[in-house]
């Protein structure tokens, strides 16, 4: 699995920016690239399908589908809750000092719901994403391919 690209750090700074001032938004460690490759990484595989499950729950009650503007913000928002797992997945593993296992993952799912369903203002997030909507495609392919993605 790839570590966060361009792209999944801007989707993780977007959700993080949406959280309110006075709320406390979950800091993402300095040395989130390091955790995901160590404890992160060689386990994420096993996992498949408990993520796929989430991040299909993502896709079917999606409120980006009522509060966007079409389904590139859908997809946006999707991909939000499978960045912000990957980055809570790190920060749990982390704090353990071990390989993300099933408590693990399970505790990183509870903290990317609270982050993403009840801290993060999802109209500011959905304002966001149909900003991005707006974008011609080929200005966000060049911008891509400025940062070395595909």
């Amino acid at each position: 699995m790839a570590l966060l690209s361009t792209r999944g750090r801007i989707v993780l700074l977007v959700v993080l920016a949406a959280v309110p001032a006075g709320l406390s938004a979950p800091r993402v460690p300095d040395d989130v690239e390091a955790v995901l490759a160590r404890w992160v990484d060689p386990a994420w595989a096993s996992f498949d399908e408990v993520i796929a499950r989430y991040v299909a729950a993502h896709a079917f009650a999606n409120w980006t589908a009522y509060q966007g503007h079409g389904l590139r913000a859908v997809w946006r928002s999707v991909a939000a809750a499978l960045m912000v797992l990957r980055v809570e997945a790190a920060r749990q593993a982390a704090r353990a000092e071990r390989t993300i296992d099933a408590a693990l993952l399970i505790e990183a799912i509870r903290q990317s719901d609270l982050l993403l369903r009840h801290l993060a203002d999802r109209q500011a997030l959905a304002d966001r994403w149909n900003q991005l909507e707006q974008l011609p495609l080929i200005t966000q392919t060049t911008e891509a391919q400025r940062h070395g993605e595909p």
